[in-house]
């Protein structure tokens, strides 16, 4: 099976974990979030089976685009022009 290359269109397995680990997070008690803030979470976080720390950390443009696709989080725009990310309300 030939590996294919990450889409806008649909979520990896990855990407559905890392979406996981926001959710689980205190990032979304916060009023907004940066990816900055979701990829220092990402490098400090453990694995699931609790065997050491995770291999493939995400850059900070790859979790603007994840989250973009996730339709869990609603997109502002700050000051510096920069993605301020929050968890939609669920209705």
């Amino acid at each position: 099976m030939a590996n294919r290359k990450p889409r806008l269109t649909r979520m990896t397995q990855r990407e559905s974990r890392w979406v996981e680990m926001i959710v689980e997070s205190r990032l979304v008690e916060q009023e907004y979030f940066y990816a900055k803030e979701v990829v220092s979470l990402i490098f400090d976080s453990r694995r699931k089976d609790g065997d050491g720390r995770l291999n493939n950390i995400p850059s900070v443009f790859r979790i603007n685009n994840v989250l973009k696709k996730c339709k869990k989080f609603d997109r502002t725009k700050d000051d510096a022009n920069s993605n301020r990310w929050t968890l939609k309300e669920e209705v």
